[in-house]
C-alpha cells in the first residue's frame, strides 16, 4: 500500500482492518462463483424446485420449513463471525480450522465447503504470511531508521570535531602571530634601550674627561678671587650631570622610527587596501578612547577592555602589521586626548589616567610608546633639549593638558585586580626636581609645577614628608622669586592655601569604589 506517494509501513494495528478485508474478498470471490453456478443450473434448480414445493394438498413446503432453513449466505457470515472472534481470541498466529467447524457445520445445514476451505485459506496461510511480512517490514523500517540516525549522529560528531579542530588551529595561528610581532616589538624596544645606554656611557665619559677641567678652571678662579667661588651659579657641567638621568629627544624619536618601521605599509599606504585597513584601525582606536568618561567605573571599565582587545589583535582586519599599528595608533591618540579634552575638563585626568595605568598594565608596549609621544610632545618634560622661549596660549593649553595627564598616572592607584604600578609616584618626583633644576625664563615651568602640586601634593607629601616639605619651602623661597607671569601668583596661592587648610584632593579624583560604582544608564556594577 502506498501513501502519500511513499510506501505504507503497516503495524500490528493494522490487522484487524486487513482481517476484515481478507473476509470481504473470499466472501465476494465465494458469492460470485456461486452466481456462475446457479445461472447454468437455473433450469434444473426451478424444475426441483417445483417437485419439492408441489404436493397432493397443493401446499409449498417452503411456506411450512422456509423459517426454520437458514440461505446459505447466512449461514457463510455465521461461520466467519465465529472464526474471526476465536482468531482474535487466539494468542497464536495461526489456528485449525477443524477445531470448530464440527460445532459450526452442525448447527446448520450449510454444505458449502469451498467458502470454508477459502475461510480456512486466508486464516490459516494467507494471513499468517502477510501478518509476518508486515512484521519484517516494520524491523526492517525500524532498523532503516536506526541505522539512519546512527549515521546522521556519527556525521555530525565528526563535523564537530572538523569545526573544533579548525577552531584551535585558528587560535594556535593567532597566537603564534601575535606571540611573533611581540618578540619583534620586543627586539625593537632592547635595540632602542641599547643604544640609549651607549649614548649614556659616551655622554658619561664625556662629562668625567671635562671635570678635571673644570676643577682646575674653579681652582684658579678660587685663588684669584677666594669670594667669587660662593657667588658662582652651578656650572652647565654640573646642571648635565643632574639631568644626564633623563632621556634626549634624539633617543626618543631613534625609538619611535624603529616602531614605525615594524607598520610601515600602513602609515605611508600605496595600495587601496592599506589605506583602508589603516583608516579603520584608526576609526576602532578613536571611538572607545573618545568614550573615556569619570561617569562611573563601569564605563570606564568597558572602554578599557575594548581599547585592550585591539591591542591584542581581536578583531582587526586581517594584515601582518595591524597589531603593532594598532599600539602606535593608541598611544597617539591618548595623547592627543590629553590636549584635546583635559586641557579644558580638569575632572577627566584622573579618570584617563586609570585608564593609561590599565593599559599599560595590560600591554608594556602601549605604555613605552605612549609616554615617548607624550614626552615628544612636551618639552618641559625633556629637561636635557633646549626649551621653548615664546609659547602662545594655545600651546600653553596643550601643555598643561599633558601636565595633568601624567601627573594623574604618577599619582593614580593600580589598575583593578593588579598590585603593580608601571610609573609609580617616585617618577614624578623626578620630574618636578628636574623642572626646578631649570631657568624660569617662561611661565611654562611655573605652570607645570602648579598642575604637578594641585593634582599630586597631597599624595607627594603623604609619600616623601619631610622631603617634600623642604622642595616646598625652596619652591617658597628660590623658585617663585624668580618666576613671573600668573602661573607664579597661582603657584604662590596654592601653597599659601595648603598652609591654612592642608593639602585637599585633585579636581575629579577617584573615590576608593570607584571601580564598584554604578552606571546611571544600564545600572550595572563593575566586577573586579
Amino acid at each position: 500500500m502506498w501513501q502519500n506517494g511513499q510506501p505504507h509501513r503497516h503495524t500490528y494495528r493494522d490487522i484487524p482492518i486487513l482481517l476484515e478485508m481478507a473476509e470481504d474478498e473470499a466472501l465476494h470471490t465465494e458469492k460470485i462463483k456461486r452466481e456462475k453456478l446457479k445461472r447454468i443450473s437455473s433450469r434444473e434448480a426451478d424444475t426441483a424446485h417445483q417437485q419439492l414445493n408441489t404436493g397432493e394438498s397443493g401446499k409449498s413446503v417452503n411456506g411450512r420449513y422456509g423459517s426454520i432453513l437458514a440461505s446459505p449466505e447466512n449461514q457463510v457470515r455465521q461461520a466467519s463471525a465465529a472464526l474471526r472472534k476465536i482468531w482474535r481470541k487466539s494468542n497464536e498466529n495461526s489456528f485449525s480450522l477443524n477445531a470448530v467447524e464440527a460445532d459450526v457445520l452442525s448447527k446448520s445445514s450449510f454444505k458449502n465447503s469451498n467458502t470454508l476451505q477459502e475461510l480456512d485459506n486466508v486464516y490459516n496461510k494467507r494471513l499468517p504470511a502477510r501478518v509476518n511480512e508486515f512484521s519484517a517490514e516494520y524491523q526492517k523500517g525500524i532498523a532503516t531508521e536506526e541505522a539512519a540516525r546512527e549515521n546522521k549522529l556519527r556525521q555530525a560528531e565528526q563535523n564537530y570535531k572538523k569545526e573544533i579542530e579548525a577552531e584551535q588551529q585558528r587560535k594556535a595561528a593567532e597566537e603564534q602571530r601575535i606571540n611573533e610581532q611581540r618578540l619583534q616589538q620586543q627586539k625593537i624596544v632592547e635595540q632602542a634601550a641599547e643604544k640609549r645606554q651607549r649614548e649614556e656611557a659616551e655622554l658619561r665619559a664625556k662629562l668625567d674627561a671635562q671635570k678635571p677641567e673644570a676643577q682646575q678652571q674653579n681652582q684658579e678662579v678660587a685663588r684669584a678671587d677666594p669670594t667669587q667661588t660662593e657667588r658662582k651659579e652651578k656650572t652647565p657641567v654640573e646642571l648635565d650631570r643632574r639631568l644626564e638621568g633623563f632621556l634626549s629627544r634624539s633617543q626618543i624619536e631613534e625609538q619611535i622610527k624603529l616602531w614605525e618601521d615594524s607598520c610601515r605599509s600602513l602609515i605611508q599606504p600605496k595600495t587601496d587596501s592599506d589605506k583602508q585597513i589603516a583608516m579603520k584601525i584608526k576609526r576602532m582606536i578613536a571611538v572607545p578612547i573618545g568614550a573615556l568618561t569619570q561617569r562611573s567605573g563601569e564605563d570606564l571599565k568597558i572602554q578599557i577592555k575594548k581599547i585592550g582587545a585591539l591591542l591584542d589583535g581581536k578583531e582587526l582586519p586581517n594584515h601582518p602589521e595591524t597589531a603593532a599599528f594598532s599600539i602606535l595608533c593608541a598611544s597617539q591618540r591618548m595623547v592627543r586626548l590629553a590636549e584635546e579634552q583635559l586641557s579644558s575638563n580638569e575632572k577627566a585626568a584622573c579618570a584617563a589616567a586609570a585608564a593609561v595605568i590599565a593599559l599599560w598594565d595590560h600591554d608594556s608596549n602601549f605604555g613605552q610608546l605612549f609616554m615617548a609621544h607624550l614626552y615628544l610632545a612636551c618639552p618641559i618634560l625633556l629637561p636635557r633639549d633646549p626649551q621653548p622661549v615664546d609659547i602662545d596660549e594655545t600651546r600653553m593649553r596643550s601643555y598643561v593638558g599633558y601636565a595633568r595627564l601624567i601627573t594623574c598616572m604618577a599619582s593614580s592607584d593600580c589598575a583593578p585586580g593588579k598590585d603593580y604600578h608601571p610609573f609609580g609616584i617616585e617618577n614624578l618626583w623626578k620630574i618636578l626636581a628636574s623642572i626646578l633644576l631649570l631657568p624660569t625664563g617662561n611661565e611654562l615651568g611655573p605652570h607645570v609645577v602648579y598642575e604637578i602640586l594641585r593634582y599630586s601634593g597631597k599624595r607627594l607629601s603623604a609619600y616623601y614628608n619631610n622631603a617634600f616639605s623642604q622642595l616646598l619651602a625652596f619652591i617658597y623661597n628660590h623658585y617663585i622669586p624668580t618666576a613671573t607671569g600668573g602661573p607664579a601668583a597661582r603657584l604662590s596661592s596654592i601653597l599659601d592655601e595648603v598652609d591654612q587648610k592642608g593639602w585637599q584632593d585633585p579636581p575629579g579624583n577617584l573615590a576608593s569604589n570607584f571601580w564598584t560604582t554604578k552606571d546611571e544608564m544600564t545600572g550595572k556594577i563593575v566586577d573586579h
